[in-house]
């Protein structure tokens, strides 16, 4: 039988096949070589928006600098936060003073991993960034302060001067530029205090009463007295995680009856049952959350019930004030001199959602804007010296101790800040001294960005990072 061309096709089908299926091949992995490409280039876009944003703020925030100086400072905060290597061209600063707003603009050249196949070597992506000078919009702060016994001494003394520094740098510039800016405190250690006037409020959960407790089960008792007393080595108590002191002891007695005896009754006495301005959490999942007031009220705690020790609770709160005016601001100033760091336990995340309350529209306060109401900007400072030593446990109202607490309590704070930071709330965090590592990361992860969290091992520093978050929250607003 005589072969032809077709017959001959046949018999090398499978040749032919592998080399029509490579050549349909190239394009398939171009494409999907492509799309990880591109996948890589929006990463890299996104890191250069955000060093370019932070770039432009630290500029804007130096304002007794020279042109040249901002441009440096831009420069080297840019390169902090992304591989400069990828810069097509050198980052460029134009600083308009007579619009009063900076611009920072930058290309970036990233190079491809399978367009290079096809001559495709880089994609550049363009990046702008602009800051106008003064605030355009009203602004809400809501200071949220660690007051707890580790804080004592020369800390809580130089928390107050940074407090009421950067008070006042925002009081002035509120002053300068006519817009509306209010700041709130709230002073937290294991529970927050509120005034007692918000007694009787809707929101509020209370059970305040007196009872007489009548004598009942009167006896005769034998009286005793101690002898042989002498010291015996404790383990020295611990606040708030600091030692109060080195070799401690505590007396111990024997002791023996002296052959006389005392009627004694158990009562007799009037049972007060009374709110002092403390308030707890609500049950999971409404700690974390900013609704269902009327079904989940806030929980007072109750001075007999509760048992609450007297540095369980810190100063009052104060609500969102209008800090452009001097009486305000000097309100602040008090309060801030008033806190004292005595505080027995610590929990975070109970000072920051009285933080979110001060910001929120909704009761339990009602000093704050609507969300996006008149392109309204919220923002939280939220400081802390050390790890968490209590917790919510989403059932009962107290903060209890335990040697999980720091992680139960950290696991509240991550879904706070996350539900907080939906709500187009800025965080900064500002961990003083802190040298527990977990701690440190959770401050971090709190912030709505890395430039929000602030490490400061000093005093210095600790003025530092508010003076920062001041520039940052009043001398300017990214526009763009």
């Amino acid at each position: 039988m005589k072969r032809t061309i077709f017959t001959r096709w046949l018999k090398n089908r499978e040749g032919n096949t592998a080399i029509i299926f490579a050549l349909s091949a190239v394009p398939l992995i171009l494409m999907t070589g492509g799309v990880v490409d591109m996948a890589y280039v929006y990463k890299a876009r996104t890191q250069a928006q955000t060093a370019s944003d932070a770039a432009v703020l630290a500029a804007a925030a130096a304002e007794d600098k020279t042109d040249a100086e901002r441009q440096e400072i831009a420069r080297r905060m840019f390169a902090s936060q992304f591989d400069t290597s990828m810069l097509k061209s050198p980052l460029t600063l134009t600083i308009s003073q007579d619009k009063g707003q900076l611009d920072v603009d930058a290309t970036i050249s990233v190079p491809t991993n399978f367009l290079k196949i096809i001559s495709i070597r880089t994609m550049d992506g363009n990046i702008h960034s602009q800051v106008k000078m003064g605030s355009a919009a009203p602004l809400e702060v809501a200071l949220v302060l660690d007051n707890t016994y580790s804080m004592h001494g020369t800390k809580i003394e130089s928390l107050r001067a940074a407090a009421k520094d950067m008070v006042q740098k925002l009081h002035d510039k509120a002053a300068s530029t006519k817009t509306g800016l209010k700041i709130g405190l709230v002073p937290y250690t294991r529970y927050v205090r509120l005034d007692k006037s918000y007694r009787g409020k809707w929101w509020l959960a209370l059970d305040e009463r007196e009872e007489e407790v009548p004598q009942t089960n009167c006896r005769d008792e034998p009286v005793t007295e101690e002898y042989n007393c002498h010291d015996e080595p404790v383990d020295c108590p611990v606040v708030d995680g600091v030692s109060q002191g080195e070799n401690c002891t505590e007396q111990v007695c024997d002791e023996r009856e002296t052959g006389e005896v005392e009627h004694v009754c158990d009562g007799g006495y009037t049972w007060r049952k009374k709110w002092t301005g403390c308030v707890a959490s609500r049950p999971d999942p409404q700690y974390v959350t900013d609704s269902d007031y009327a079904t989940f009220k806030v929980p007072g705690m109750h001075t007999k019930e509760d048992g609450h020790g007297p540095h369980d609770c810190p100063h009052e709160i104060v609500p969102l004030v209008d800090v452009s005016q001097d009486t305000n601001k000097q309100i602040l100033d008090d309060v801030i001199d008033d806190m004292d760091a005595d505080g027995e336990q610590t929990y975070v995340p109970g000072g920051l959602k009285w933080g979110w309350h001060m910001l929120s529209p909704n009761e339990p306060l009602n000093e704050a804007r609507p969300y996006d109401k008149d392109h309204v900007k919220k923002a939280i400072v939220l400081m802390t010296d050390g790890e968490n030593t209590v917790y919510a446990n989403g059932v009962d109202k107290l903060h209890h101790k335990g040697h999980d607490a720091k992680s139960k309590a950290n696991a509240v704070l991550a879904r706070l800040c996350t539900n907080i930071k939906a709500k187009g709330i800025a965080i900064y965090t500002v961990a003083f001294e802190v040298t527990d590592a977990t701690t440190k990361n959770a401050l971090k992860s709190c912030a709505s960005s890395a430039g929000n969290y602030y490490d400061a091992t000093n005093s210095a520093d600790l003025a530092d990072a508010f003076d920062a978050i001041g520039k940052s929250l009043i001398s300017m607003y990214l526009a763009e």
